[in-house]
């Protein structure tokens, strides 16, 4: 039997340019059943006003994810000042983000500093690397979460550095996104080769720590209803993992998010 239960979008693009407004995705939001989203902002965008403007509109419905300059000598003050926007949650960063001072965690420990979550973008090879484990070592309180499996692509990469990826599961503080399948499989949908490695961060994180995305920017300009129905009925019509308990998608297609992000 499906699955029909509260979804909760865990990261979608909207803005003023480049990619929709906000008043096409709540059209799609309403025609899918999805009930709030986390926007998080583009890459290479580090202007945010249009995001934090719209979470002020709908505080019912978004709250954001932002970029920063990441190279700014005022980034650290920067981060501590986000305090002031209560709908901004978090910072998108890359695992190889360092300071620009002796203290090559300063960004991190602002982020730590202002309980704000890291949005943590690949390539793997980051996310597997010494410094980012350090970064985990350093913030066991830190709320890390990692975009798209880590960009992980199920095709090409090396199932070994997969099982690397899987180690930081003993991080309790890191959550997993379940996302870009459409780019990362190689195949065609319903994306057949990703079950293996869904199974095994199922196994290693458990469903509490994962959230789901519908990748609805697949389509960069308009946005795509049928790509994200697709994204949700993998899992809710079990397409990928059959063995998934409604509990469990319970938490997947929404309460991990509203638990991570302490959102009601």
């Amino acid at each position: 039997m499906d699955w029909a239960g509260n979804i909760v979008e865990s990261h979608v693009h909207v803005a003023r340019e480049k990619f929709p407004r906000v008043e096409r995705y709540l059209e799609d939001m309403a025609t899918l059943g999805i009930s709030r989203a986390v926007i998080s902002q583009n890459i290479g965008n580090s202007d945010n006003q249009y995001l934090i403007d719209v979470a002020a509109r709908f505080p019912d419905k978004f709250k954001v994810i932002v970029m920063l300059d990441l190279e700014s000598p005022t980034v650290v003050s920067n981060i501590l000042n986000l305090r002031n926007y209560p709908n901004v949650v978090g910072v998108r960063l890359w695992a190889s983000t360092k300071g620009l001072g002796i203290n090559d965690l300063e960004i991190w420990q602002a982020l730590a500093d202002s309980g704000l979550i890291a949005s943590v973008r690949g390539p793997l090879d980051q996310i597997n690397s010494v410094y980012f484990q350090k970064v985990l070592t350093e913030f066991p309180d830190l709320k890390i979460r990692i975009e798209h499996l880590g960009s992980f692509n199920f095709l090409n990469d090396k199932a070994a550095d997969f099982d690397l990826f899987m180690k930081i599961s003993r991080f309790e503080n890191v959550h997993l996104m379940w996302a870009g399948f459409y780019a990362n499989s190689g195949e065609s949908y319903p994306f057949k080769n990703t079950t293996k490695f869904l199974q095994q961060s199922l196994k290693v994180f458990g469903h509490q720590r994962i959230m789901w995305s519908g990748d609805w920017n697949a389509d960069i300009e308009n946005g795509s209803a049928q790509v994200c129905r697709e994204s949700f009925e993998l899992f809710t019509k079990r397409l990928l993992l059959t063995e998934l308990a409604d509990q469990e998608l319970d938490w997947i297609m929404g309460k991990s998010v509203d638990k991570f992000l302490n959102w009601s």
